[in-house]
C-alpha cells in the first residue's frame, strides 16, 4: 500500500515538473523571435536603402510643348509656348492684369511661325506693321518688325523677319525681355524666365 502511494506521489510529481516547463519554454520561443537578428537586419537593411535614395531634382523648362493633327490631311503641326513672369495693367476694358505670350509654330499649312499673343489688350500696329525691342540674356537690345494676323485680330502679333535667328537665340537664352507698344497704353515690358532654353527641332 505504501509502495503504491509512493509511486502515484513520485508521477504526479513528475507531471508538475513537466507542466512547469513548459510555460518556459514557449516564453523563451517567443522572446526569440522578437529579438531574431535576421528580422532585425533586414528592417535596418531597407531603412538604409530608403535614405540613400538619389533625391536629384531634375531641372524643369517653363516652355510648354503642344501638337495638333489635322483631321484631314493627318499631318501635324508643333508649338511651344512661353508665357510672362510678369503681367501689366491696362485701363477698362482690359483692366485686371494681362499676359504676354511668345509661341513658336511649325505647320504644314503656314510653315515656320513665331508668334506674340497679349490675353487681353491691343497691340498698337500701323498699316506697315510694328516694331518690337527685344533682349536676349546680357545681350544688346533688338529690333525685330512685326505684322498683324491675317483675321485682323488686335491681340496677336507675327514675326515678320528673322525668325531662324530669334528661334536661335530662344534655345539659349533663360531671360528674354520684350517691349511692344499698346493702343491708348504705350510701351510696356514683359519679362521671361526659365531655367532652360527652348528646345526645338521642327
Amino acid at each position: 500500500m505504501k509502495k503504491g502511494c509512493l509511486i502515484a506521489i513520485g508521477v504526479f510529481f513528475l507531471l508538475g515538473v513537466i507542466g512547469s516547463l513548459l510555460p518556459n519554454d514557449k516564453k523563451e520561443s517567443s522572446s526569440k523571435e522578437k529579438k531574431d537578428p535576421i528580422v532585425e537586419a533586414k528592417d535596418t537593411a531597407g531603412g538604409e536603402k530608403s535614405k540613400s535614395k538619389d533625391s536629384k531634382v531634375e531641372e524643369k523648362t517653363k516652355w510648354k510643348y503642344s501638337e495638333n493633327e489635322d483631321e484631314m490631311t493627318e499631318k501635324k503641326s508643333f508649338f511651344a509656348s512661353l508665357r510672362s513672369d510678369n503681367e501689366v495693367d491696362f485701363e477698362f476694358p482690359y483692366n485686371g492684369g494681362s499676359y504676354l505670350s511668345i509661341t513658336v509654330r511649325n505647320s504644314p499649312k503656314y510653315g515656320k511661325d513665331v508668334y506674340f499673343n497679349i490675353d487681353k489688350g491691343q497691340f498698337n500696329e500701323g498699316i506697315s506693321g510694328c516694331n518690337i525691342l527685344v533682349k536676349f540674356d546680357n545681350g544688346n537690345i533688338e529690333k525685330y518688325q512685326c505684322v498683324g494676323a491675317d483675321d485682323a485680330s488686335t491681340g496677336i502679333l507675327f514675326l515678320a523677319s528673322k525668325k531662324d535667328t530669334f528661334i536661335n537665340k530662344l534655345k539659349s537664352a533663360k531671360e528674354i525681355k520684350i517691349q511692344a507698344s499698346f493702343f491708348q497704353e504705350g510701351d510696356r515690358t514683359f519679362t521671361f524666365t526659365t531655367p532652360v532654353g527652348l528646345v526645338w527641332n521642327h
